[in-house]
């Protein structure tokens, strides 16, 4: 009985709502048959099961009727004149069958035979004594039912609806993060092109530089997010490449620590911040980049500073103007909402270009569901 109320949760409310009206209509008749003032005559188990028990029974029989009249009616899109006018039919279908139900069970009970007959003319006397009463129980019932199915469609509605979101946001940032690959392998060639009749030597260990980064590129697949440890890998691949380019006119630090590196970050996320510092702030002698990754307050921090030309543009002019940087802002938009940062800046203590990334800590991923009502992040692989 518990699992089929828990499948059927509104025959449950349905029955809940009825059992409290049958309640409350049993100590009305147990005060009246105490006081002697009505029902003295009848025996407490006539009272229970031939007014309650079978009533309950019929009006709950009933209303599985109605429930599935009332499915039909939302989904044929019924309009509401032709519900009134439905529901105004059934009322009267219904009253009139727990009448007859009621005076059939009480016809054939040995304690109140001798004052009821079966017959269409006690049938339609017990109806109209009752009517108002039968129409209130139908009504609220079917309200309860209407009520239920509303609220069951709202919210399939709205599921519907965030999964079509999340679909589009699943391909929009899909899509961001596509760009940056052809956006950054266009560059390479270029280069590989000019160094080819200039340095053979190294235009072929930037094409076996470019071979690893794509390898390990292909690999992420659709992933949302990998490890911070994966990332730094990813970074490398491409510090290769870029540092063939610039041979030993490009210096490169990191402050990274290994052993705090459990947590994941979007991928690609060094990658167009670094090309950026290269493309602004090299100068055409020397360039240092800093890359900094580190927790602070339950946040990540990833810092790219370079000691080349300082940015003669605001934020938002520089964001316009490349595929790279306004990419990573709206993936961190799609990600985290408005919880995060992203700030580029001219440092006036230091004299340097500061690119900082602040966004939430996020420990644990989980695995593609289906099922899922929100949106979860993938594992990327090597």
């Amino acid at each position: 009985m518990k699992s089929f109320f828990s499948k059927s949760p509104l025959l449950f409310f349905l029955a809940l709502f009825y059992s409290l009206f049958t309640v409350l209509s049993f100590l009305k008749v147990a005060y009246l048959k105490s006081s002697g003032i009505r029902f003295e005559t009848r025996p407490w188990t006539d009272i229970i099961v031939n007014m309650y028990l079978f009533d309950w029974l019929s009006v709950m029989g009933f209303m599985l009727l109605v429930d599935y009249t009332i499915k039909y009616s939302i989904k044929k899109k019924m309009n509401w004149a032709l519900i009134y006018s439905l529901h105004l039919g059934i009322s009267l279908v219904f009253g009139f069958f727990i009448s007859a139900f009621l005076i059939f069970v009480r016809s054939v009970s040995p304690a109140t035979k001798s004052m009821y007959s079966f017959d269409i003319e006690m049938i339609t006397q017990y109806f109209f004594n009752n009517m108002e009463y039968l129409f209130l129980i139908y009504f609220s019932m079917t309200s309860i039912c209407y009520a239920a199915h509303y609220f069951k469609l709202i919210g399939k509605e709205k599921l519907s609806k965030l999964q079509i979101e999340n679909e589009y946001l699943n391909a929009q940032t899909q899509l961001l993060q596509n760009q940056i690959q052809p956006h950054f392998l266009f560059n390479v060639l270029n280069n590989v092109s000019y160094l080819i009749d200039t340095d053979a030597t190294r235009s072929k260990n930037m094409l076996s530089d470019l071979r690893e980064f794509i390898e390990r590129t292909l690999k992420l697949n659709k992933a949302k997010f990998i490890s911070a440890q994966k990332e730094m890998m990813l970074t490398d691949s491409y510090l290769k490449i870029v540092e063939n380019k610039y041979g030993p006119s490009l210096k490169i630090l990191k402050n990274i620590s290994e052993n705090d590196i459990a947590f994941f970050v979007p991928p690609l996320i060094f990658q167009p911040l670094i090309e950026n510092a290269l493309k602004h702030g090299f100068n055409g002698n020397e360039l240092t980049i800093e890359i900094l990754l580190l927790l602070k307050d339950e946040n990540v921090h990833l810092k790219i500073i370079n000691n080349g030309n300082l940015l003669k543009e605001g934020q938002d002019e520089l964001f316009g103007k490349g595929i790279g940087l306004e990419n990573i802002k709206k993936r961190l938009k799609y990600y985290f909402g408005d919880n995060y940062l992203f700030s580029i800046f001219n440092d006036e203590f230091s004299q340097k270009v500061v690119a900082h990334i602040r966004m939430p800590l996020v420990r644990q991923i989980s695995l593609p569901n289906k099922k899922a009502k929100k949106p979860v992040f993938e594992l990327g692989i090597f």
